[in-house]
């Protein structure tokens, strides 16, 4: 029920945000829009892949290589928003799934170790916290849960490498276990 709230709130403040392209369009078009379009717009990037400039990893690892260039590294600047792209006189917009990231930086290699890598990090992670008790390690399940809207994510844009591999995250995960502490555990300042 909360889940067809959400999609209707969604369809409801397009407008409000925007999309006024998307007037004419009718709940099950806008939804269905987004729902399917990344399938038909990572084939047509496939298809018709942009030039991409030589910055290692610019679409995979933004954040990373936006705290490289503010400690001086000679990162040149990019947009790092994708293009729309139309079909049959449709905007589809601009959402690619996470594939279309790792294919533009890495090649279709790069698909298969990026991806590798995000199901097994998931995997382990859920197992391990199943095997060792949630109970015991409550900050690892906050964490986990917060993480896991990656995956749920992973068919509109990668998530785990571009935010979540980060130094931002790794400031965060630090002032989220100092909070943790401070909020339950009794200590005497």
């Amino acid at each position: 029920m909360i889940f067809v709230l959400l999609l209707i709130v969604f369809y409801g403040v397009r407008l409000l945000i925007g999309r006024s392209s998307s007037e004419n369009n009718g709940f099950v078009e806008y939804i269905s829009m987004y729902a399917g379009g990344p399938v038909k717009l990572f084939d047509m990037y496939i298809k018709d892949p942009v030039q991409n400039t030589s910055i290692w990893g610019k679409e995979t690892f933004p954040s990373l290589l936006k705290t490289f260039r503010s400690l001086g590294f000679d990162i040149p600047q990019y947009i790092s928003k994708k293009e729309f792209r139309f079909y049959n006189g449709i905007n589809l917009g601009n959402v690619y799934s996470a594939y279309r990231n790792w294919l533009s930086d890495f090649g279709l290699t790069g698909v298969y170790f990026l991806q590798t890598i995000f199901a097994l990090f998931y995997s382990l992670y859920y197992y391990t916290l199943r095997k060792i008790g949630y109970r015991n390690h409550l900050v690892s399940l906050i964490i986990y849960g917060y993480m896991a809207e990656a995956i749920f994510l992973h068919p509109i844009d990668d998530w785990l490498f571009s935010m979540f591999v980060s130094v931002g995250f790794i400031i965060y995960i630090a002032i989220f276990n100092i909070l943790y502490v401070l909020i339950t555990k009794k200590l005497k300042f």
